[in-house]
């Protein structure tokens, strides 16, 4: 199948097109780590375990959410 004739990506009913919502999504996750990274460096009543846990987790929801965007 040529480029020019693959079906192009459907806009949802009174939405943003997908590429603008990813744009969104990814610039909201970037703010949204450097609070996580802050917060988890300013937390000193923190164990490593701890830290490490939240960290882990939060790797896990930018994942969830990359591939949700893609």
């Amino acid at each position: 199948m040529k480029s020019s004739q693959r079906p192009r990506p459907r806009r949802q009913a009174g939405g943003r097109p997908p590429e603008v919502a990813g744009r969104g999504a990814l610039a909201a996750m970037l703010i949204l780590t450097a609070v996580v990274a802050v917060f988890v460096l300013a937390a000193d009543f923190l164990g490593m375990t701890a830290r490490s846990i939240i960290l882990i987790g939060w790797m896990m929801i930018m994942l969830a959410v990359l591939r949700r965007t893609q």
